[in-house]
């Protein structure tokens, strides 16, 4: 079932809102998104939803994925958009998206995608998991805004940063074991030798930090030094902050020409979810114990860091979560640079951790998920001073595809 109303925008503009069955054209199909039409087993564990093939008037589609109780723990939902040529009877593919259905799930349950549409032609938008799924739901609504005559925005410099093609190479090893230096960053330890570098002395008269340099120090010095190095800085780009010392990075990032927001203003300032109808929360999905940014700043950030959530967080899977669901918040070829807290020795795998510290093998746990979502990773370098056991502040260098 198809409904259709006539409007004006806040501009005073046209717009046709369209709201589609989203499991019109599969009928009986059960959702693999438990709870959402059927609570049944799905004949197909991939299948989330399929719209019937509708009639748009050519101009702009905006569409909004409304889910209500949205619980997942590791989902991807791949979204697209189909035309049926209605002459030739013909189908295409308009569009392509994905988005984590735990971030979608912690922040409000709302994802949008927007694609232009001609005459002749009608649209159906569909959406399937990568694996099979765990999630479950309450409901899913999905809201069309037709703007006639609208053409949808270009991409530009903005939307695709200039800057992602600069300093990832590729190597044979995700690990290595070297000295390291400041002034090349890798996915890496602090060490006593790159707190004498010329670059950390550059780095610390900009953020007014003074003698004696230790690893807190080092800490937003490696963030800034890794945008500098990958040209964000010089781009004058947009970032997300996550956790500690947010004031300080900012300060400093807005004297270099960029702009910046802190991730717990916006999500303190976002309207916050309804309870569920018992006033608890469900068991059945994973909850990001780290509040996230509202889902319309998605796909807004050149850049984001985050300093001391190991401090907050103090199971590491939970922060590998949160470092797969932040990265939803950058743009195509968007950086993220992570402080994490470490025990980086070989002969310390095994050995029973603090609270929030990773090891070798929850590090290369997290550069595994974010290499499985298609994403780019520093190689690791495991390198410590000799006599130093730890704990060890380590940066990890993230970059989302370009696509």
């Amino acid at each position: 079932m198809t409904m259709t109303s006539e409007t004006n925008d806040d501009a005073g503009e046209p717009v046709i809102e369209v709201e589609l069955d989203p499991f019109g054209y599969l009928g009986d199909a059960v959702s693999a998104v438990r709870g959402l039409n059927r609570d049944e087993e799905p004949a197909d564990p991939f299948y989330i939803f399929h719209t019937f093939y509708v009639d748009f008037t050519p101009g702009l589609v905006e569409a909004d994925l409304t889910f209500v109780g949205l619980r997942s723990r590791k989902d991807r939902m791949m979204v697209s958009v189909h035309s049926f040529e209605i002459r030739t009877e013909a189908l295409g593919l308009v569009l392509k998206d994905d988005f984590s259905l735990r971030t979608l799930a912690a922040s409000g349950g709302k994802a949008s995608i927007a694609f232009e549409v001609q005459e002749g032609y009608r649209y159906a938008i569909l959406a399937r998991t990568g694996t099979p799924s765990d999630a479950v739901g309450k409901s899913l609504t999905v809201t069309c805004r037709n703007y006639p005559g609208r053409a949808g925005k270009p991409v530009v410099a903005s939307d695709r940063n200039e800057y992602r093609a600069k300093g990832m190479r590729d190597v044979a090893t995700l690990v290595t074991n070297r000295p390291v230096k400041l002034a090349k960053p890798m996915s890496q330890a602090c060490t006593s030798a790159q707190l004498k570098e010329p670059t950390f002395r550059e780095w610390q008269s900009v953020l007014g930090f003074s003698d004696p340099a230790d690893r807190f120090q080092w800490e937003p010095v490696f963030v800034l030094n890794v945008l500098k190095a990958f040209g964000v800085i010089d781009a004058g780009g947009t970032g997300l902050g996550f956790g500690r010392d947010y004031d300080v990075m900012a300060r400093a990032l807005n004297g270099l020409g960029c702009t910046t927001a802190s991730a717990e203003a916006l999500a303190a300032a976002a309207k916050p979810a309804q309870p569920s109808e018992d006033g608890a929360e469900t068991k059945d999905g994973y909850e990001s114990p780290v509040a996230l940014p509202p889902p319309s700043v998605m796909r807004s950030y050149d850049f984001l860091w985050s300093l001391g959530l190991c401090d907050v967080l103090s199971n590491p899977v939970d922060l590998i979560y949160l470092v797969e669901d932040s990265i939803e918040y950058l743009k195509p070829g968007g950086m993220a640079v992570h402080i994490l807290t470490a025990q980086i020795g070989r002969d310390q795998l095994g050995q029973e951790l603090a609270p929030g510290t990773f090891d070798r093998n929850r590090l290369a746990q997290l550069s595994l998920a974010v290499v499985g979502g298609k994403h780019e990773i520093a190689q690791l370098n495991m390198y410590s001073d000799p006599d130093d056991d730890g704990p060890h502040s380590f940066g990890i260098i993230i970059r989302k595809n370009a696509t």
